[in-house]
């Protein structure tokens, strides 16, 4: 069992300690907001505002072996990126709980918010300049959700994959005590988990969940732009062309939809009789922006990896 305190008890946050805590860890949560702190409180959930941990004390008899990150990162038009506001405002805390520590085993500190890439080592710089004593021992990992909105909390329970990049730690050690910490919080024995895959570094672990993303948000696009030319094309022939139907269909019949290693070598464009001539027939079906640009960019990028 491993105390884990949980910085962001959101939708997320909260499904990953119902999560956690199935798993027999011990959970608290930290939230500025009322709200989360009651639902947490509601499930027998120690749980804290930020200033009642800091400055009245209320987690003085509590252990720390690990500390989950979950905070919000909205999108900041004067940045163009996610913001890393909340997570950067969130280091004093984080140092104040690592210096809680009662033993002499590092602390494993797990961002799991979407982040820009290199916000988990923008992270871990900051709290070096927070924790210059040698006694403070920590290792900061990145760990992807796959969560879904609606299934959360059945998501969290059932984790198709469990991936986590190294951002860094001190002192630095073998990267198997690392995998064998994880599965012992994550994948312990007899719960049927998915196992724990490691990633090259925290900046390829940030990037695998940002191209998760937006692989669903462009599948549903391309699902939408179907729908688009099934419409264009059924009033042009007045015949009834069911895009749902389709798209099902067609769910079975692609490669790369029920091939899961199809399409994943980059810098191979596609070629040959068939696809060249007919992405050219699909995409003039319509001249509607933003259509037409949504399925001319495919061809175009098909040109460029060919040109290389």
């Amino acid at each position: 069992m491993k105390n884990i305190i949980c910085i962001g008890c959101g939708i997320v946050g909260y499904a990953t300690c119902l999560s956690l805590s199935s798993l027999g860890h011990s959970i608290v949560g930290i939230d500025t907001c009322m709200i989360a702190r009651n639902r947490m409180i509601n499930m027998n959930f120690s749980c804290f505002s930020p200033d009642e941990v800091m400055f009245e004390d209320k987690m003085n008899d509590i252990l720390v072996d690990v500390i989950l990150i979950v905070l919000p990162t909205p999108f900041c038009s004067l940045t163009n990126t996610l913001s890393d506001e909340s997570i950067m405002l969130s280091i004093g805390l984080i140092s104040y709980l690592i210096k809680k520590k009662k033993d002499d085993n590092p602390v494993m500190i797990i961002l799991q918010s979407t982040v820009s890439v290199g916000t988990s080592r923008k992270l871990f710089n900051g709290l070096k300049l927070f924790n210059t004593d040698d006694n403070c021992n920590y290792h900061l990992f990145y760990h992807p959700e796959f969560l879904r909105a609606e299934k959360s909390q059945y998501d969290a329970l059932h984790p198709i994959k469990q991936i986590f990049g190294l951002t860094d730690g001190k002192p630095k050690l073998d990267l198997s005590y690392y995998e064998n910490i994880l599965e012992e919080i994550f994948s312990p024995i007899g719960s049927f988990r998915s196992s724990i895959t490691m990633m090259s570094s925290s900046e390829e672990a940030e990037f695998l969940k940002l191209v998760h993303n937006f692989s669903n948000a462009m599948r549903i696009s391309f699902s939408n732009c179907c729908a688009h030319l099934a419409s264009l094309l059924s009033s042009k022939l007045d015949k009834e062309i069911d895009a749902s139907r389709v798209l099902s269909i067609v769910c079975e019949t692609a490669e790369s939809f029920y091939n899961n290693k199809y399409g994943i070598k980059p810098g191979y464009p596609y070629s040959g009789a068939c696809l060249p001539k007919d992405i050219q027939c699909f995409m003039n079906i319509t001249e509607q922006y933003p259509y037409r640009q949504f399925l001319e960019s495919i061809h175009l990028i098909n040109e460029q990896e060919k040109n290389k």
